[in-house]
């Protein structure tokens, strides 16, 4: 089996071409604010929006029918899953074509329906029609899975959320667009004049208090822009006192006003054009304002264009004039600034490969530092946002969704590992609320057995509750031993190694010397199935601890025997092309990637510090085959990494790993440990 034809294959140097290609196909690229009103149609903590129409309309006629109307857009044609959950007569249509009707089981117990939603590349349309009935109207809908941070669009306007019909007498034949745009949709209003909006946006605000707002200006010259109400102005980042003049161009403008008597607000004129200096042009909206605030200068001081600021009232953000509606930040991007836990692999790999680079090719190392900075400060820089947006709306955020619905492992062992170990040659912003966060969670509120050992329980993903997964070894121990040094605490690395005996004891198969995928504590059983990346995240967390495990360390011994037991097991399966199998023991399932990358890395590591109890050449021959397998078998000469498994559910057949769960073209879950692979296999030439 081949992903593609030889004479496509990797020639040059792997790891740069790999690196090179992800940075390109994600720059660095900035968040999207858009409108955000608490009064329209969002998602709730279970990120499912929740269409409760008996509150909208609760004067709509028995048997009504309202359509509800959003957008989606797709770079590519991957369909998406998502969950209906009807409390009433309920179809779903994308693109103009039915994909879903509730039953009238469903209906009655409201339950909730899943379904593929058939996406095509470029903007797609979602309708959802609901019947009033005695019984309810409306539903819930949205993601299959808690915290998969996908929302909707409104049509022609880059806001999320739905168009909503007013209640009609009966059903529509046709769902298209152009028959969409006659509908009675509900209209909101855009706000008043500027001349008194602090008097509505504050109206119990105190007198002398300061308001602030945010716009900009393009000039067509040097202007002088005339201000009435303005008691202090910025200018790009600037104090103005006196004369507001402003060169030709584009500037962002800060305007403070500061109450006094019963109306309140400002005006500004200039030939230019005045526009949002933080939305797009579609939402109608030109100002954006903030308060309140003491006096001028504290709101000068305070305020912050992308983050949360401190009011009189405590941390807030910006609002527009316009009932119960802000600004809300979104990330767009596919991959940049985003915080996950194959993120955190793909990124841990392209620090090794800048550290490999720095005397070589120092040119393309200082751009891999460039864009680890920006990432890295991109997912720092939201997090108090995060925080504030999860607590301000009450539901599901668009950046930090995983931090801030925080109940699993894989939501920030990962990621934060990799942050600290970037951390440690790359100047961020602060930091440490993050570790204090992923810390509290893993150190004191992530669910452990008797024994200490972590498993799966509580989890809004509830098919993973009652399970113990091999992949959370990584989850878990590259941070605590990390954690350990940047805490001085030696007790999270007592932790780390205690990990490896519990989940030795529930998941090792000594007649395979393999690891099975998951525990399923409700049933008292091992899966037995030996996945390739399961075993693979074991064998890379153990290198990862004995790297820094003291000698002295108690467990020490017992976890080299681990080490060498599983690798001789792991050097078993290796197949003559040099590669592991999707599933180990099952060499008719497809070469897989990330395994393979895994048994290189490790294998290379355990030679190099010599914790092999028999003949290491064996290994190192097996790591060498592998190596060459990565470039010639799974990475073409473009960059693109082949034959990486998906993320996973898990199952007690091998067929689901082999025939269900199949490879993807560049995923996250391999690129990284694939650059770490062969940087491994470069340092044990060197050594």
């Amino acid at each position: 089996m081949r992903y593609f034809d030889e004479t496509k294959q990797m020639r040059g140097d792997a790891r740069c071409v790999v690196a090179k290609r992800f940075m390109d196909a994600n720059p660095p690229s900035p968040y999207t604010f858009r409108p955000f009103s608490l009064s329209a149609i969002h998602r709730g903590p279970d990120y499912r929006y929740d269409i409760n129409l008996s509150r909208i309309f609760p004067d709509a006629p028995l048997n009504s029918v309202c359509y509800l109307w959003a957008q989606y857009r797709r770079s590519d044609g991957t369909p998406k899953e998502a969950v209906l959950i009807p409390r009433g007569p309920a179809e779903l249509f994308v693109n103009g074509k039915s994909v879903l009707t509730a039953s009238v089981q469903a209906e009655r117990f409201s339950t909730p329906l899943s379904v593929t939603l058939p996406f095509k590349k470029g903007t797609n349309n979602i309708v959802l029609c609901f019947e009033k009935t005695v019984a309810g109207f409306g539903g819930s809908f949205g993601t299959w899975l808690g915290k998969l941070d996908y929302y909707f669009l409104r049509p022609k306007k880059d806001e999320e959320g739905f168009l909503v019909s007013m209640p009609l007498s009966g059903r529509i034949d046709d769902t298209s667009p152009m028959a969409l745009q006659v509908l009675p949709w509900v209209r909101e209003g855009n706000g008043g004049k500027t001349d008194d909006v602090f008097g509505r946006l504050y109206p119990e605000a105190a007198e002398g208090m300061c308001a602030v707002a945010l716009v900009r200006y393009d000039a067509k010259e040097q202007e002088i822009l005339h201000c009435k109400g303005v008691g202090r102005v910025m200018v790009d980042g600037s104090v103005v006192d006196g004369p507001l003049s402003v060169g030709k161009g584009r500037h962002q403008i800060l305007l403070v006003s500061q109450r006094s008597g019963v109306r309140w607000g400002f005006s500004v004129r200039g030939k230019g054009t005045f526009s949002n200096a933080l939305l797009s042009h579609q939402c109608g909206l030109t100002y954006c304002y903030a308060g309140l605030f003491p006096d001028p200068d504290t709101a000068l001081r305070n305020v912050r264009i992308d983050d949360v600021f401190e009011t009189v009232d405590g941390l807030s953000f910006w609002k527009l004039d316009r009932e119960h509606t802000w600004v809300r930040i979104y990330n767009d991007n596919p991959l940049f600034g985003h915080w996950n836990y194959p993120l955190g692999v793909t990124l841990y790999g392209l620090c090794q490969t800048e550290r490999a680079y720095r005397k070589e090719n120092p040119a393309f190392a200082s751009r891999i530092h460039a864009y680890l900075n920006a990432h890295l400060f991109a997912s720092i820089s939201t997090y108090r946002y995060a925080l504030w947006d999860k607590a301000h709306f009450g539901g599901a955020t668009s950046v930090h969704h995983l931090m801030t619905s925080l109940d699993s492992l894989d939501d920030c062992g990962s990621f934060c590992s990799t942050l600290l170990e970037i951390a440690k040659d790359h100047e961020l912003p602060p930091y440490g609320d993050l570790v204090k966060a992923v810390a509290d969670h893993i150190l004191r509120r992530q669910a452990r057995c008797e024994d200490g050992t972590f498993y799966r329980k509580d989890q809004m993903h509830a098919f993973h509750n009652g399970t113990m997964w091999a992949d959370d070894l990584y989850m878990s121990v590259p941070f605590l031993i990390r954690y350990a040094a940047y805490s001085h605490d030696s007790s999270a690395m007592d932790d780390a190694a205690r990990q490896f005996v519990g989940f030795r004891k529930r998941l090792y198969m000594p007649e395979k010397q393999l690891f099975s995928h998951v525990y399923d504590f409700t049933r008292s059983l091992a899966t037995g199935i030996p996945w390739g990346r399961g075993n693979g995240w074991v064998l890379f967390s153990l290198t990862e601890l004995l790297a820094v495990l003291p000698k002295t360390h108690p467990l020490r011994s017992d976890l080299l025997d681990l080490f060498n037991s599983l690798a001789e097991g792991v050097l078993r399966v290796q197949d003559a092309n040099g590669v592991w199998h999707q599933v180990l023991d099952m060499p008719s399932s497809y070469e897989e990637a990330s395994c393979t990358a895994m048994f290189v890395a490790s294998f290379c590591r355990g030679v190099r510090n010599g914790w092999f109890a028999g003949d290491e050449a064996v290994y190192l021959r097996a790591a060498e085959r592998g190596a060459q397998a990565l470039s010639r078998r799974f990475i073409d000469a473009s960059g693109h990494v082949y034959g990486v498994c998906r993320g996973s559910e898990f199952s007690c057949s091998p067929d689901y790993y082999a025939r269900r769960l199949l490879p993807r073209l560049d995923d996250t879950h391999g690129i990284g440990i694939v650059l770490i692979a062969l940087d491994e296999k470069e340092k044990t030439e060197e050594r």
